[in-house]
């Protein structure tokens, strides 16, 4: 499900989404809510917020009122960057968070970006936010993608295109 859709049906539990994780304070910007609520699900919402996308399901299903589903499976992300990052020199660097502000989503220039890297070569993207949805579309087309988020203001990913 997408936040949107999940705010569209239940507008209450936006309170439970701010008060769940700092991170969805962007709820807030009507910029942020309009884009990035449509592409969102809750899945990729838990991750953004740091927190287990099982937790996030149980505890808005209890505040609307919804039966408790079982117990489903932690994420197992691995906290610590790979080598190819955490040493990488980055052939391109984007800076999505001058782009967010204009409402604009950062998608068509990140994959237009993963379209010249060679095998091998890293992308950096700088967001203000962990952008699972891009993640997980850059993933789809082959490509290795990882997350530092030790700054909360300037959140990196790395991407490779894998060897």
């Amino acid at each position: 499900m997408k936040v949107a859709m999940l705010l569209e049906h239940y507008p209450d539990l936006e309170e439970t989404l701010l008060s769940l994780s700092p991170a969805f304070s962007k709820l807030t910007s009507p910029v942020l809510r309009k884009t990035l609520t449509r592409i969102t699900s809750l899945a990729q919402a838990a991750r953004v917020g740091g927190l287990d996308p099982g937790f996030l399901v149980r505890e808005l299903r209890a505040r609307a009122a919804q039966s408790p589903l079982p117990d489903l499976p932690e994420s197992r992300e691995n906290e610590s960057l790979p080598p190819w990052a955490s040493e990488a020199k980055p052939e391109i660097i984007l800076d999505g968070r001058p782009l967010l502000e204009e409402g604009i989503h950062p998608l068509a220039a990140v994959m237009d970006q993963l379209k010249n890297l060679k095998p091998g070569d890293v992308f950096l993207l700088l967001t203000p936010f962990v952008p699972a949805p891009l993640i997980d579309k850059a993933r789809e087309r082959g490509f290795e993608a990882c997350v530092d988020t030790e700054n909360s203001e300037e959140i990196r990913t790395y991407f490779r295109h894998q060897p």
